[in-house]
């Protein structure tokens, strides 16, 4: 993954100046300073050496600082660099160090001459990046001599929470001020010294020697101490030049006098040193000083005295500080051990020299890096205790170990490597770095047989050998946090990259490959722990592990990470174990099984565990780190691993939540209820099911945005509020409620019932953190309870006048029957008319009625008069005439009666006869409802003659002229002509007027 490129770092990102006058400050404690000059002023007058020392640790507790120093320019160097002449705090062992111009903020304080304040220079300042501890805040103020800037005097924070004030400027600038008195001191003093320092040493034993030197005819005469100087026997004619020159070793660092090369003028003087060779190895310093005569100026005369002690003085002050400078930049162990071999054999011209790490624990002794010369061997690699016996056994008590060369000086080698026989054959000084009581480092120089090694030789030895450890230890910590910075940074990009993967595997790779990088792996592998089968499944191996496997078996094909692997081996050791593992040697170790054909070879194997919950749950395993991997190694890795597993852990629950939402998603979508969530605590909406939109009649996006309670209240009915609210307490409460409630739909207007059922959500703690629930739209089964609960009253009251229908018709059918045959035939062909009615009833849809035009072809139909007699009977009038429900079944009885009598004694009843049924729709005047007219009129009947009995049982002239006024508020006219019955009936209906032009409509039965 990329992101967009950082911006550099620029000055003004550093530079914070002006934060020191925004910043509070506390009150100057002028009692704590003054105590402090006045200690310095004794320091400088008694012992001026130390008071720039005293200087920096003053500074250092006045400001409250984690280091403070004291840096001098030294612009004869080139490039030119700052010395670090004092420090105090964290930086104390730095003393003597250098810094380069351009790349320090001192360079700037000089440049600028003024007081500056640094947030994290290392950000712009390369020089001061990668310093341990590192620099939070850096204070520094100038400070001059004759009004020029020659150094600065600093304060460094280490702790990212201490902040600089502006009274620690003001404390700064007036140290400045006595530091600049204090350097002038010092530098007269060493000028001083170094004077009577040479005065001194002249004098002492009788060491300096006096001599003349005639240049014309090359000889210089000298006395005793002179000759002795030059290890010259007695002369009393003096000795050739030829004789000097040939003792001056030729490849020392020394003056060599222009006299030599020039002509002299008369009166000039001169100064030098020269290394003269001699009865020891290492020779000897000799300083001599001349002035040639004014009126003979080829007569030199002048004095030679030995400053050898002086000079290995100054040689070894000289070395260590350019030790310091040449180690301070380095990182790498092997660069520190072989800079430290070089600079060492190069100052005492030995043809070997090593630093040596000791592990007691791993019995090796491992040099990375020698310095030799000429045929010597060298010594790096590892090496067994055994093979380096003798000597360890020395160093372990605490003592250097130094041999002459010669066979009875020598370390008993019959052991030793034959590297170690060489070494051990030479004039060998090796001191021993002891660290709470062990010995854990060596370093040596070596040289041709029968050298004698100076007890100051062996001091600087031991010197160098103890800054080496030092730089080698700054360089570990800096290892170990660049090392931890790199694990962090793996951690980030692990739990950053989790965000955009889509697969556990695919989040594997990306493990494998962090985890890969800081142990410089060549390839690896994330397994799991099936529990089921009790085997390792490969999650992932990672893209440079297939890029080395050419496996033939099935199991293994490209790409495919294995499964059902069997726990043994190596890598069953770790899981079995639940420990990491190393295994430098795979081959040799206990557990090694081999590697299957087309494994790529395992020089190095290191494992560990992935354990949750106290259980062993998988592993990782890496291979192939060059020259085999080291315990930092596994400690990067073990750090990575609960990330690695949590971040796995994520995803798959990630990934199983995913599904699981869309399954919730896909539920919702297809729901017709509103599905909500709501946070418990303020309430809002958090989640809305699209049914919202549907039921409510506004945008879901609208409601999400809004989700308050009060926005949620708007649509329901006022009367309802209180109660929703109530509920809603309840929840929250932790109880499950359901509850019914009206809104009014903003879309339509449209009210609307919801029966809600809403329930706790609950955190891990038992609390409740969100409020779900579901609201289903019931207006149309609310509605359809209504139809019913009327239906049923409906059918309540149908039955009961049913009932009273049935028991009147039988009362009137038994009081007209003669026999109870008559009865019983009478009785079920009223009860069928009834039967025919109330199956119209049963078969409509709520709200529709019976129309006038149905009912009458029913009633016909049933006796056949559509059928048998179709042309001897006309219907007229508009269809679809809606009656009355409670009309229908009084109607239906009077047409049953009228059909039945025409049927049997009436038109129907012989041939000539006719029938004609004729209705007409009239609203009346006003608001009444409208009315309905039937005319049934028979024609062609032969009518029984006056005063003979009446045909029928009288029965339906009764219901006519009597129940239907009563019952259906109807006015009705019956009449027996002399051609047949004539019966009008009138009465109020619930259909409306028929389409224009169906009135008067004449239909036959046939339609």
């Amino acid at each position: 993954m990329s992101g967009p490129a950082q911006r550099a770092i620029g000055l003004d990102d550093v530079l914070i100046t002006a934060e020191l006058d925004r910043r509070p400050s506390r009150e100057p404690n002028f009692q704590a300073e003054s105590e402090a000059l006045r200690d310095l002023a004794e320091v400088m007058a008694n012992r001026p050496g130390q008071v720039l020392q005293c200087l920096v640790e003053t500074a250092l507790r006045l400001t409250g600082a984690g280091s403070a120093g004291l840096s001098l320019l030294e612009g004869d160097s080139t490039p030119a660099v700052f010395r670090w002449i004092a420090t105090a705090g964290a930086f104390a062992g730095r003393a003597g160090g250098t810094m380069p111009v351009d790349a320090t903020p001192c360079g700037l304080v000089i440049a600028r001459n003024e007081v500056l304040l640094f947030d994290e220079g290392g950000r712009f300042f390369p020089a001061v990046r990668d310093i341990i501890p590192p620099i939070r805040e850096n204070l520094l103020v100038p400070f001059r001599v004759e009004g020029r800037p020659i150094g600065t005097l600093w304060v460094v924070m280490h702790h990212p929470a201490a902040r600089f004030e502006q009274e620690d400027s003001r404390i700064l600038q007036n140290l400045a001020r006595f530091a600049s008195a204090a350097h002038q001191l010092v530098q007269t003093l060493a000028s001083t010294q170094k004077s009577e320092e040479l005065r001194r040493i002249a004098l002492e034993g009788g060491r300096m020697g006096a001599w003349r030197w005639d240049m014309r005819s090359g000889v210089i005469q000298g006395d005793a101490v002179f000759e002795a100087l030059w290890d010259l026997p007695p002369s009393g004619s003096g000795w050739p030049m030829s004789v000097f020159a040939s003792r001056i070793t030729p490849d020392a660092e020394h003056v060599t006098p222009e006299l030599f090369t020039t002509e002299i003028a008369p009166g000039q003087e001169f100064d030098g040193q020269l290394h003269v060779g001699g009865a020891t190895p290492s020779g000897r310093w000799i300083r001599w000083r001349g002035r040639a005569e004014q009126e003979r100026p080829w007569i030199i005369n002048g004095v030679s005295f030995d400053v050898t002690e002086q000079r290995l003085v100054d040689d070894r002050l000289t070395l260590l500080l350019q030790l310091s400078d040449a180690l301070r930049p380095l990182a790498d162990p092997p660069a520190i051990q072989g800079e430290a071999a070089r600079i060492l054999g190069r100052h005492l011209r030995t043809d070997q020299a090593f630093y040596a790490a000791i592990d007691e624990e791993a019995r090796l002794v491992t040099v990375e890096r020698d310095h030799v010369l000429g045929e010597a061997a060298s010594l790096d690699g590892c090496h067994p205790f055994e093979r380096v016996g003798p000597l360890l056994e020395a160093l372990r008590q605490g003592q250097p170990v130094v041999t002459t060369g010669s066979p009875e000086g020598q370390l008993a080698a019959d052991q030793a490597g034959s590297a170690w026989r060489a070494l051990l054959a030479k004039s060998l000084a090796c001191v021993p770095i002891m660290k709470h009581g062990q010995l854990v480092a060596a370093m040596a120089v070596a040289d041709r047989p029968a050298r004698q090694w100076r007890a100051e030789e062996v001091a600087l030895i031991q010197d160098v050998a103890e800054r080496a450890w030092e730089a080698l230890e700054r360089a570990r910590i800096g290892d170990a946090v660049r090392r931890k910075n790199a694990v962090l940074e793996g951690i980030n990009r692990i739990f950053r990259e989790a965000l955009g993967t889509r697969s556990e595997e695919e989040l594997a790779h990306v493990c494998l490959e962090v985890v890969e990088d800081i142990t410089q792996s060549e390839f690896s592998f994330i397994g799991e722990v099936n529990v089921a089968t009790n085997r390792l499944d490969d999650l992932s191996v990672s893209a440079r592990g297939w890029q080395h496997f050419a496996m033939e078996d099935p199991r293994f094909a490209q790409g495919k990470a294995p499964t059902g692997l069997e726990i043994r081996g190596i890598y069953g050791r770790v899981l079995t174990d639940g420990q990491g593992l190393i295994a430098n040697d795979p081959a040799k170790h206990r557990d090694q099984i081999g590697t299957p054909k087309g494994h790529p070879p395992l020089h190095a194997f290191m494992g560990v565990p992935l354990v949750q919950d106290g259980r062993v749950v998988g592993m990782i395993g890496l291979a192939n780190r060059k020259g085999g991997y080291r315990p930092d190694d596994l400690e990067a890795a073990q750090a990575l691993a609960p990330a690695i597993l949590q971040a796995l852990c994520n995803k798959r629950a990630e990934n199983a939540l995913r599904k699981s939402e869309e399954r919730f998603q896909q539920f919702v979508d297809a729901s017709s209820d509103v599905i909500w969530i709501r946070n418990a605590a303020t309430l809002r909406l958090e989640y809305l099911g699209p049914a919202f939109e549907v039921v409510y009649g506004q945008p879901r996006s609208e409601a999400l945005r809004t989700g308050t309670v009060r926005n949620w209240l708007r649509p329901i009915l006022p009367e309802d509020r209180g109660r929703v609210l109530a509920n809603l307490r309840r929840v929250r409460q932790g109880r499950q409620v359901a509850l019914e409630y009206r809104i009014r739909r903003r879309l339509d207007g449209q009210l609307r019932w919801l029966h809600s059922t809403q329930f706790p959500l609950r955190d891990e703690a038992g609390q409740v953190q969100r409020i779900g629930g579901i609201s289903e739209d019931v207006t149309e089964e609310k509605a359809t309870a209504d139809r019913l609960q009327v239906l049923v009253a409906e059918l309540q009251h149908r039955t009961r006048n049913l009932l009273a229908v049935v028991r009147s018709l039988a009362d009137k059918t038994m009081r007209s029957s003669a026999t109870l045959a008559e009865f019983r035939e009478r009785f079920q062909d009223r009860l069928a008319a009834l039967a025919r009615v109330n199956g119209l009833l049963s078969r409509l849809d709520d709200g529709e009625r019976i129309a006038f035009d149905e009912l009458l072809r029913v009633e016909l139909a049933a006796l056949g008069m559509l059928e048998d007699q179709a042309d001897r009977v006309v219907l007229e009038g508009p269809p679809g005439v809606g009656l009355r429900s409670s009309t229908v079944q009084t109607l239906a009885l009077a047409l049953h009666e009228l059909a039945t009598n025409a049927a049997k004694y009436g038109a129907l009843s012989g041939a000539g006869g006719h029938l004609e049924v004729r209705w007409y729709l009239e609203r009346q005047d006003g608001a009444g409802a409208p009315q309905l007219e039937v005319r049934w009129q028979e024609r062609g009947v032969a009518m029984p003659e006056p005063g003979a009995a009446p045909r029928g049982g009288g029965y339906g002239r009764e219901l006519i002229e009597r129940a239907l006024p009563y019952q259906l508020n109807a006015r009705t006219a019956y009449e027996l002509g002399p051609d047949g019955v004539s019966c009008t009936i009138i009465l109020p209906v619930s259909g409306t007027p028929p389409a224009s032009g169906s009135c008067g409509r004449k239909e036959g039965v046939h339609g």
